[in-house]
């Protein structure tokens, strides 16, 4: 089963400073293919973690406030496979901090799913280096051996004020 993980991040950040001045930062990034986990039986949590994910490395100015992460991706469910048996989470790596919950797709076909979250306060607080981690841990319920491969996309932005 294959799934296409395209990954946009948002940042949003406040200037360490007084000004009033907006920053912005993009950066896209295009992966080799990369696997999702078949998980049988139970769904997977926040808690599972996949031996197979992926990571996106996002450098922004040092010393900012980070308050407001965006992530957009798309999963795609192929040979079979339903965007339903599909489930994902992110975790920024630099706090330690992951979601709450997991997503899951929806509908009984295959097809590709596309996720969207605002508002994720992971990567929240301080900047002391400028270089944020996140992990994006993908798996599925159904399908062919334990990792199953697909392309990967990766953006993200930083916004200051």
């Amino acid at each position: 089963m294959r799934r296409i993980l395209p990954f946009l991040l948002v940042f949003t950040t406040l200037f360490s400073s007084m000004q009033a001045q907006i920053v912005a930062t993009s950066d896209t990034a295009l992966g080799p293919s990369i696997p999702t986990t078949r998980i049988p039986g139970p769904n997977p949590t926040t808690t599972s973690v996949s031996p197979c994910f992926d990571t996106l490395v996002v450098q922004i100015p040092t010393n900012r406030w980070v308050y407001s992460v965006d992530v957009q991706y798309d999963m795609l469910a192929a040979n079979n496979g339903w965007k339903s048996e599909q489930f994902s989470y992110l975790t920024c790596t630099t706090t330690g901090n992951s979601e709450t919950s997991i997503s899951q797709g929806t509908g009984n076909q295959s097809g590709l799913q596309a996720y969207s979250r605002t508002g994720l306060n992971i990567a929240n607080g301080a900047t002391t280096t400028g270089t944020l981690v996140f992990r994006l841990d993908a798996f599925r319920t159904w399908g062919g051996p334990a990792a199953a491969t697909a392309t990967s996309t990766k953006s993200s932005t930083e916004r200051g004020l």
